[in-house]
C-alpha cells in the first residue's frame, strides 16, 4: 500500500499521499489494483473504513502483470507474505532472494 501511494507521489500522477489514498482506492474498484495478501484482502472486502490501505504490510498487485498468471496459480493458492520478501532494486519492482 505504501509503496503504491509513493509511486504515484513520486510519478506525479498526485500532489499528495491523501490524493493518493483516493486515486489508489479508485484504481482498486474499478479492478486495476489487486489485493494480495490478508491485510489488503481483508480491507478490500469491507474489514476497513478504506478499501485500500497505506500501510508497509499491505500488498497489491496489478492484474495485467502476470503476477497470477494462468497455469502458475489457481483459485485454490495462498499468498503468503514469505512470497514478497526480497530487495527493492527500483521503486515498484522487488527482487526474488
Amino acid at each position: 500500500g505504501t509503496c503504491v501511494i509513493d509511486w504515484l507521489v513520486s510519478s506525479s500522477s498526485v500532489r499528495n499521499r491523501r490524493e493518493g489514498l483516493l486515486l489508489a482506492s479508485s484504481l482498486l474498484s474499478e479492478g486495476y489494483l489487486q489485493p494480495a495478501g490478508d491485510t489488503s484482502k481483508a480491507a478490500a472486502e469491507g474489514l476497513s473504513d478504506n478499501p485500500f490501505l497505506d500501510l508497509s504490510d499491505a500488498y497489491y498487485y496489478f492484474p495485467d502483470s502476470g503476477f497470477f498468471c494462468e497455469g502458475y496459480s489457481s483459485d485454490d493458492d495462498v499468498v503468503l507474505k514469505e512470497e514478497f520478501r526480497g530487495t527493492i532494486v527500483k521503486q515498484g519492482c522487488l527482487l526474488k532472494q
